[in-house]
């Protein structure tokens, strides 16, 4: 008989029950994520590869597989709370926690990507003024000698 052992739970809420289910969060983002990130240390790189593969930004790749446990959740709800697939309604949720967690993530990106080009938008409008201030010293410097 094979034994299975689970991790120490990671005493993070007080709750016995939460506490369980982010223990194996953590615990399947660091096994999960090694696998399915190709040894790179972004764990955001299985949705920016499938991505630049089939042409469709990060999110829609995310959005894919978490509605796929969604469906499984709704399914479960709908069949009167009773699992009719081969996996636990349990490691769903745990599934759906760890893509809101990988999703979490990617939205800092997205937001602190924007932020950059919002930036970079400002900069450039500042340097175009600048440059404008100086165009028009170097026009007055050549008007005042002639």
């Amino acid at each position: 008989m094979t034994t299975i052992t689970l991790p120490e739970v990671i005493p993070l809420t007080g709750d016995a029950e939460f506490d369980r289910m982010l223990t194996d969060c953590i615990t399947t983002l660091e096994t999960k994520g090694a696998e399915y990130t190709g040894g790179s240390i972004d764990r955001l790189n299985n949705f920016r590869t499938i991505g630049l593969e089939i042409e469709l930004p990060m999110e829609k790749v995310w959005y894919t597989y978490f509605n796929k446990h969604l469906r499984a959740l709704q399914s479960y709800i709908k069949n009167g709370c009773v699992v009719k697939s081969n996996e636990p309604i349990d490691g769903r949720i745990m599934d759906l926690i760890t893509y809101l967690l990988l999703f979490y993530k990617m939205v800092k990106e997205i937001e602190r990507n924007r932020r950059l080009v919002e930036l970079s938008n400002e900069s450039n409008v500042i340097k175009r003024q600048e440059d404008e201030e100086i165009l028009n010293l170097v026009d007055n410097i050549e008007e005042s000698r002639s």
